[in-house]
């Protein structure tokens, strides 16, 4: 990212030498990410991140007819849930899917004409993992912010009109993502003015940002599958751990089986001893004194400390979501880092409990 941040500064919309290179640097980041997903350059569009990827998306959608359609669960990130809630209050007809205990959504056997069915990859709070569409005539939206940095989704995006991307969930920048389109997709802008990203996104291009999106995403994709082993071991190390320490007073909600969860989520419930879960605030700023930072929900929400409607939605008690922790593993993880942990939420849950 350094060049785009000092010498080379350019607008990549410029004319002049440092806007050509500017440029061509966005330029070859776009074909880098869609070489890694067996797509065209062209069906690659830069986003300012996976909100705003999953925001175009779905007002693209709607705002093709009148009786654009939505089908999709109450588990999706925010990022979905809130146009897709603001276009059910404009008369957009919405399904809603029940999901099982982990989060998990199974998605519908058909989609009716005029509908799209959205449903993210890996839910970004319990770690489940969602089956892939199938091969049917639907429409699919896939948000895999979750997912790209722990699987090959070059399946996922044969089957989807769209699957959006967010950059620092792969160990790239803040700010930079991606709505990847496939067959099916009218991608509409939501940002006006410029014209930029082929009239599919204004905005003067982040040069820095994406190029870090498309060197971050290179190369976690050449050590995906070792990383991906070493990391879900080590997760369930620290569930063994805490499991051992804590017997009955924590709970797991992320499944155990391999295929149903991606690697790196851990979400559990510390409950005390009426079965009530503890305070989760005041666990995680006494983890948080330990060296240990976790999170109560959605990374993006988790500061306001209200039930995670992720839980409402799989049919947990506030009095039991309120002990919900989620830890978030990645590839500089070691086993030092499960083993410290281990005795800091020792410490911190028996002095609660």
């Amino acid at each position: 990212m350094m060049p785009w941040l000092t010498d080379d500064y350019g607008n990549a919309s410029s004319v002049h030498a440092r806007g050509r290179r500017a440029r061509n640097a966005v330029e070859q980041a776009r074909e880098t990410v869609a070489a890694l997903l067996s797509v065209e350059p062209d069906n690659v569009v830069f986003t300012s991140g996976g909100t705003e990827a999953n925001n175009q998306v779905i007002l693209s959608h709607v705002s093709a007819r009148a009786d654009a359609g939505l089908i999709l669960s109450r588990v999706e990130h925010d990022a979905v849930l809130a146009p897709v809630l603001a276009a059910e209050r404009r008369g957009h007809p919405v399904t809603w899917l029940s999901p099982d205990a982990h989060g998990g959504v199974a998605p519908p056997a058909a989609c009716a004409p005029g509908h799209m069915v959205s449903l993210m990859a890996v839910n970004n709070e319990t770690g489940v993992r969602n089956q892939d569409p199938g091969s049917g005539d639907g429409l699919y939206h896939s948000d895999a912010v979750q997912a790209a940095a722990w699987y090959d989704l070059g399946g996922l995006v044969s089957r989807c009109a769209y699957v959006t991307l967010s950059a620092h969930k792969l160990g790239g920048p803040k700010g930079v993502g991606a709505v990847v389109t496939g067959p099916g997709a009218e991608l509409h802008p939501l940002l006006r003015g410029g014209g930029q990203e082929r009239d599919r996104r204004s905005g003067t291009e982040n040069v820095a940002a994406i190029a870090g999106f498309a060197r971050a995403f290179a190369l976690v994709s050449e050590e995906r599958d070792e990383i991906s082993a070493r990391v879900r071991s080590l997760r369930e190390h620290l569930w063994e751990g805490l499991a051992d320490a804590l017997g009955d007073r924590i709970h797991r909600t992320t499944p155990s089986a391999p295929r149903k969860s991606a690697p790196h989520i851990l979400h559990t419930v510390f409950l005390d001893a009426d079965g009530c879960g503890l305070d989760g605030e005041m666990l995680i700023l006494g983890l948080d004194m330990e060296g240990v930072q976790v999170s109560a929900g959605a990374a993006c929400s988790s500061g306001s400390m209200k039930p995670s409607h992720v839980l409402m939605a799989i049919g947990m008690q506030p009095d039991i979501a309120r002990g919900a922790v989620r830890f978030s593993l990645g590839r500089d993880t070691t086993i030092q880092d499960i083993e410290h942990t281990l005795s800091a939420v020792s410490r911190v849950a028996r002095r609660m409990a």
